[in-house]
């Protein structure tokens, strides 16, 4: 595989976190919305341009895309995530608070950057041991049950390594089979 396509699938798993965080959806539901309205074959087609821009941008970009291909409204009309930021005040009471929310998001996003990372090495695996593309590999990954457990941080399925969780997803992959 080459460097060029490391990189296409690095972004991609990038964009579709950002889109999912964006609109308070898992990224399973960001990357079929995405894949549904054409946001992934525009982000593939145009990436020489895309990645030179900022995340923000891309999800930007990506919205007027799936909108101008049907998806009006099925995402966009979902709230955007809080993102709490900290102003420092000695006499707020609620400091506290606030810093207990920050470290929430702060817990959030380390969790989200390990399963971007995870889900980054299943697709490549699937791609080079089974001669799939990518997108074969990533309607397979975010369309299995172990990716919905990946999601969930109650399993700690994020702090796995991604060779054990491919031998979930073979298990699983069979078993439908």
């Amino acid at each position: 595989m080459s460097k060029e396509q490391r990189n296409i699938i690095e972004y991609l798993i990038c964009v579709i976190g950002a889109f999912a965080m964006r609109f308070s959806l898992t990224n399973a539901k960001a990357y079929h919305y995405l894949r549904q309205f054409k946001g992934l074959e525009f982000l593939t087609r145009h990436y020489a341009i895309e990645h030179t821009l900022s995340i923000d941008d891309a999800v930007e970009d990506v919205i007027i895309v799936c909108n101008h291909h049907g998806g009006t409204n099925s995402a966009t009309h979902l709230h955007s995530p809080n993102i709490p930021i900290l102003l420092w005040n000695r006499k707020s009471s609620n400091s506290t608070q606030e810093n207990r929310r920050m470290t929430m998001h702060q817990e959030h996003q380390d969790r989200q950057f390990q399963i971007e990372h995870i889900t980054q090495e299943l697709v490549e695996q699937m791609m080079e041991e089974h001669g799939m593309t990518m997108q074969e590999a990533m309607d397979i990954i975010y369309g299995s049950h172990t990716y919905e457990k990946l999601e969930n941080p109650r399993t700690g399925l994020f702090y796995q390594s991604p060779v054990y969780l491919m031998d979930i997803l073979k298990d699983e992959v069979t078993t439908l089979s």
